[in-house]
């Protein structure tokens, strides 16, 4: 929802996305679907997205969430109890 009454000073736009937003109302459902991704990017979410720019977005992403260097870093809390559920 924007708030045109903020006034940064800095003649620059700034826009807040939130990956826990429950009201989708007025959202393009591309952008719902990438702020979904970006909150969780586990196998059963990027499966059940629609958008194929994601898709491929996350098959290009897929070595670096792999990485033993980056992975640990790239991967976030939700992802990591997906998986040790998944394990368990």
């Amino acid at each position: 929802m924007e708030d045109s009454s903020v006034e940064l000073g800095d003649e620059t736009v700034k826009v807040i996305l939130n990956t826990k937003g429950k009201d989708s109302r007025g959202v393009k459902p591309e952008l719902v679907e990438l702020l979904r991704y970006f909150h969780s990017s586990n196998a059963d979410t990027v499966n059940n997205l629609s958008s194929q720019f994601i898709k491929k977005l996350d098959k290009m992403l897929e070595p670096i969430k792999n990485s033993p260097e980056f992975g640990g870093d790239f991967m976030s809390l939700d992802e990591k109890i997906y998986n040790e559920k998944k394990e368990s």
